[in-house]
């Protein structure tokens, strides 16, 4: 999400190198959730409880979880496959950022229990999401401040 907030999306994309280290850190945020996954079901079978509870498998306990696990799944794919930045591309990027880190701040604040719980790493990764949401908001904003100035000037 830095990443993008510092060099935007458009310069990632001009830029192979910068292009290669964005979707290898998109390939390891997947894997670690992959992983992740992976010891929830453990975790499941080793308590003898079954993933599926009344019906659909049950990922972070809410339909959020899963439509965010998903696109985090196959985000990868997409961005593999894509070697030019549309602008749909650019809106799938930046909306699953937003709604990977809105779920993420979710998670964190249901385990802040203050004060008997204050979860202080929780409280921090909550305030560092928080901050790069604002800071990728920021940044789309002037980049399309400066593409509208351009097709001004252009025209």
């Amino acid at each position: 999400m830095f990443m993008i907030g510092y060099y935007d999306l458009k310069k990632i994309y001009d830029d192979d190198r910068k292009k290669e280290t964005f979707l290898i850190l998109i390939i390891l945020f997947t894997t670690n959730h992959l992983i992740h996954l992976l010891f929830v079901i453990l975790r499941f079978k080793s308590h003898s409880k079954s993933i599926i509870i009344n019906g659909p498998i049950e990922i972070g306990g809410t339909i959020h979880g899963i439509i965010t696990f998903i696109p985090i799944i196959i985000m990868p794919f997409i961005l593999w496959n894509y070697k030019h930045l549309s602008k749909f591309l650019y809106f799938v990027v930046i909306l699953h950022l937003l709604n990977l880190s809105s779920f993420i701040i979710k998670t964190f604040l249901s385990k802040v229990k203050p004060p008997e719980h204050p979860a202080y790493h929780n409280q921090f990764g909550i305030l560092l999401f928080s901050v790069a949401c604002i800071y990728i908001l920021f940044r789309v904003y002037v980049e399309s401040k400066k593409i509208k100035l351009q097709d001004c000037q252009n025209n």
